[in-house]
């Protein structure tokens, strides 16, 4: 198994305890011990294959019978599947697996029922001789696993990589040799292959999406790399249909729109909607809050969307305020604090503001994306004058200390960085053993840039010298696959 990428989610824990381990060296001195046909607090090993065909098909039905009526379709569905993959029949009333211990497996993309073709290779991957499951749970005073008998090396594959949740989160997709999955209620992704030696990972079509909404923009932020105005030009409303099916159709996983000020959009409301009636999670940045204090609309904003985040820079002391009153708004209506993020961009904040701006999300519980500052648009002029002026920017690189010194003092919020700053400070990432599988440095290898306003198409918003146009018969062809194939990564 290699694993390509992770981007996490919310933290789980459990009670139950299942760990599915893996010792190419030690295996054959393992045996099976389980006294039931039921996985949940005893202590077992599952080591032959009969065991683990047990465990993988109580799995299998169990996670069936969780997303159906258990005395009606899903005993059809299970009985189907179990005799396709040759697997043991079992009672559905004599077997379980704890729930805390039960891995959610994938709905296949587009659909409401698991991807079988995911079962079967995770099942085949379990079957390896060398593939051992352990079983128990976390309230007993053992200081190891006690029927861990012999001294090995043992490395832990998969540990609730899919922890089960009640929503039916997780939808898959396949690329050649590689799975990309996702969970559309916490954002969490992994990528990897059930192989041993996979072809380098490269998606058909993106996993992300970055959306221009529109043009129009009525702040007129100083370092808008997109330069955006109140004379901006809003999407064609005729486009969206066009838009959403060609998404659907290149089994996105989620969409980042930005603009503009995509909330001034016409448009705003229907994308979001229609995307998410897909099962397309749709997250935005935003500089204004009127949407929020509007609660029909944040209502329905709120229902259709992942996360949206709050953009901060220089003027992070004036900010503050619309902070906070985001806070206020969103507890008294009780929406999900976690849909609410912060975004900033350290190249264009004094030192000690990005430091006020982590200690305030730290303290209200906010997670914070960093961007690497980007010089197009009134960016490039922006660059110029603080340079100029000597002002204290652009040393985005002290991010990492800021970063490090609040850790140390337990003041420091959970911290996302995009692409560019990772490429920017990538020596920094590798000096300070950020593992390479926690982030990117490439732009449209695995995501790509639409500007729906003017029809463009590329590896990102701000490489606009490698946009290609938009165009292709979303009636006959897979556009968005064909555009990301002939895009330059950069």
């Amino acid at each position: 198994m290699k694993i390509h990428n992770i981007r996490f989610g919310f933290a789980t824990n459990s009670s139950s305890s299942h760990s599915i381990i893996f010792d190419p060296i030690n295996y054959s001195l393992y045996s099976d011990s389980n006294d039931s046909e039921s996985f949940g607090w005893d202590f077992f090993t599952l080591a032959s294959k009969e065991a683990k065909d047990e465990y993988m098909t109580a799995m299998l039905l169990q996670n069936i019978s969780d997303g159906y009526n258990k005395n009606g379709f899903s005993n059809i569905f299970a009985d189907i599947i179990v005799k396709g993959l040759g697997l043991k029949e079992l009672d559905l009333d004599e077997i379980s697996i704890d729930h805390q211990s039960l891995i959610n497996l994938p709905l296949e993309y587009g659909t409401n029922h698991i991807s079988v073709e995911f079962f079967q290779e995770f099942y085949n991957y379990i079957m390896r001789d060398e593939i051992i499951i352990f079983g128990g749970n976390d309230n007993e005073e053992f200081d190891e696993y006690p029927q861990k008998k012999y001294d090995t090396s043992i490395a832990i594959a998969l540990n609730g990589i899919l922890p089960k949740d009640t929503n039916a989160s997780w939808v898959c997709r396949k690329d050649n040799d590689w799975w990309v999955l996702y969970n559309r209620a916490n954002g969490a992704r992994i990528i990897f292959s059930f192989l041993d030696n996979p072809e380098p990972f490269k998606p058909n079509t993106p996993i992300l999406l970055d959306f221009k909404l529109t043009q129009f923009c009525d702040i007129g932020c100083p370092y808008c790399f997109q330069g955006s105005t109140k004379e901006g030009q809003h999407i064609d409303t005729n486009n969206i249909y066009k838009f959403v099916k060609d998404i659907a159709a290149a089994e996105v996983f989620e969409i980042a729109i930005g603009g503009g000020e995509p909330t001034k959009c016409p448009s705003f409301i229907r994308f979001i909607t229609d995307l998410n009636d897909k099962g397309i999670k749709v997250n935005f940045t935003t500089k204004s809050i009127e949407w929020l204090e509007n609660e029909p609309i944040a209502n329905t904003v709120m229902n259709n969307i992942g996360a949206f985040a709050f953009s901060v820079g220089e003027t992070f002391y004036k900010d503050i305020d619309t902070l906070n009153r985001i806070i206020a708004i969103m507890n008294y209506r009780k929406y999900d604090i976690n849909k609410f993020t912060v975004q900033a961009i350290p190249g264009v904040m004094s030192e000690l503001s990005l430091v006020k701006l982590l200690e305030w999300c730290y303290n209200n519980y906010i997670r914070v994306t960093l961007l690497g500052f980007k010089d197009t648009g009134r960016g490039a002029r922006f660059k110029e004058i603080a340079i100029k002026r000597k002002y204290d920017t652009f040393d985005e690189t002290k991010f990492i200390d800021v970063i490090k010194e609040l850790y140390e003092q337990h003041k420091c919020p959970r911290i996302a960085i995009d692409t560019t700053l990772a490429k920017n400070c990538e020596h920094l990432l590798v000096e300070n053993n950020i593992p390479s599988w926690l982030y990117h440095i490439e732009e449209g290898k695995y995501s790509a840039y639409i500007d729906g306003v003017d029809m463009k198409f590329g590896p990102s918003s701000y490489h606009l010298d490698k946009l290609i146009d938009y165009v292709g018969n979303s009636w006959c062809e897979n556009v968005i696959q064909n555009l990301f194939n002939k895009i330059e990564e950069v």
